[in-house]
């Protein structure tokens, strides 16, 4: 079954990589095709439909409606947002917290399969915007589960050299790591030491599959072929 899907791309110019990604995946799909973009600065979304050369429509979020009661669009979102001007992410997302450690949080429940009892956070703002902003740059999150887990979330804005994402879970019997993914596999050595490349520069760059196998497992859903992979805790 073809679907067309009607996307949101809210932050396609906003976060470049994570839109464009979510359009070369719709692409690349043998199953999908991007039938709308509802975005603030429609020019802009045009000029994107133009140079992939799409027959894609674009609107503003004020005239979403066409986009909603379009018979043949596989996404009925019940509002749009606008994340399209200059401001910089912090200022919409609701800071560090929550445009960066809720993904840990999550993470965490999932891997640990308990429901939190207690969560301790604290955070600094070394740059004054952030300060301003009421941010931080640095926070570290402590959650106590009711399994008697404990996890320990340390996160930033800045890395000095490239995306560093690692996990590690101290079990029983076991200790298991994920380390960073590095832009090559070339280990050099020499008498001063070895050397290996940095992480990969960003999300996209590291998580370019998990993006492509969520989209694919969200049409399989529509198609009737999978169920849901996401899950929650019930009351």
């Amino acid at each position: 079954m073809f679907h067309e899907v009607l996307i949101n791309l809210l932050m396609l110019y906003t976060f470049p990589m994570s839109g464009l990604e979510h359009v070369r995946n719709i692409l690349r799909s043998p199953h999908a095709a991007l039938r709308w973009i509802v975005r603030e600065n429609v020019e802009q979304a045009r000029a994107l439909t133009s140079s992939y050369n799409l027959d894609t429509r674009c609107e503003t979020p004020a005239n979403a409606q066409k986009a909603i009661e379009d018979p043949k669009s596989a996404i009925r979102p019940q509002s749009f947002l606008d994340l399209s001007t200059n401001s910089h992410r912090k200022y919409r997302a609701g800071g560090i917290f929550r445009d960066s450690t809720i993904h840990d949080l999550d993470m965490g429940g999932w891997i640990i399969g308990s429901r939190p009892t207690s969560v301790f956070a604290h955070g600094h703002a070394h740059k004054e915007e952030l300060k301003a902003a009421s941010d931080n740059d640095q926070v570290v999150v402590i959650v106590t589960y009711e399994n008697g887990a404990i996890s320990v979330i340390v996160n930033g804005r800045w890395c000095p050299f490239g995306y560093d994402q690692r996990l590690e879970v101290l079990c029983e019997k076991m200790q298991l790591s994920v380390e960073n993914r590095g832009a090559n596999h070339v280990v050099s050595g020499t008498n001063q030491g070895m050397l290996q490349s940095a992480p990969e520069a960003n999300f996209m760059r590291r998580y370019p599959e998990a993006y492509a196998n969520e989209l694919e497992h969200f049409l399989d859903v529509l198609e009737g072929k999978e169920s849901p992979s996401m899950s929650k805790f019930h009351q």
